[in-house]
């Protein structure tokens, strides 16, 4: 099925750093709110709300690293009528870890893990801004890649506090639309229970 492809393929492009080979956990969320059209709001209980066409599924797992268990939780959406899959990751690291690292290296790598991942080609890239209720700025890339399989990879990746966030949409190069993914990932917004984020003077300006 279309939809099992683009759902592996979406997952294949998490960040190395967030690839995990233990089984996630499936809870249920709170009933998603219609946003715009038939699009539905989610407001994540990690500091973050954003819109999919349909509510997600959620996945969660506690995952040991070296620097100590590394909370992921995905929120995933493979829409084949549309021809495309929608995830949003959070892994959230321990207190203090991320503070001895720069973010865009932290950006840097995540991308050159993605792309590893699904070998994918990087067609396009951008430094983004994200501003948090409190003023302060996390720092972000937006990628576009293109994998052997002629499937289109089009996402974001924040550091956000102790938090590497990854918003991903996964489609046939015919399937989807540059309408779905804006709405989509100008959707994601932060909220008052997001970690604290980076001072401006840490992260990359926006292009």
């Amino acid at each position: 099925m279309l939809d099992a492809h683009l759902r592996h393929l979406a997952l294949l492009a998490l960040p190395a750093l967030l690839l995990v080979t233990a089984c996630p956990r499936r809870v249920p969320i709170p009933d998603p709110t219609p946003a715009t059209g038939e699009w539905y709001e989610t407001q994540a209980d990690e500091g973050f709300s954003f819109s999919m066409p349909d509510p997600p599924e959620v996945q969660r797992q506690n995952v040991p690293t070296e620097a100590g268990p590394l909370p992921i939780v995905m929120y995933l959406l493979a829409d084949d009528a549309r021809g495309a899959a929608y995830n949003v990751t959070s892994a959230r690291y321990p207190e203090g870890f991320m503070d001895t690292r720069d973010p865009a290296e932290v950006l840097a790598g995540a991308r050159d893990g993605a792309a590893s991942n699904i070998s994918g080609e990087i067609l396009e890239q951008r430094d983004l801004q994200l501003f948090a209720p409190d003023g302060s700025i996390a720092p972000g890339l937006e990628l576009v890649m293109r994998t052997p399989q002629e499937m289109l990879y089009r996402g974001r990746i924040f550091v956000v506090g102790p938090q590497l966030i990854q918003l991903s949409y996964v489609t046939t190069e015919k399937g989807g639309s540059e309408e779905a993914y804006r709405h989509f990932v100008e959707s994601f917004i932060l909220t008052p229970s997001s970690p604290a984020a980076p001072s401006p003077d840490d992260g990359p300006t926006e292009e």
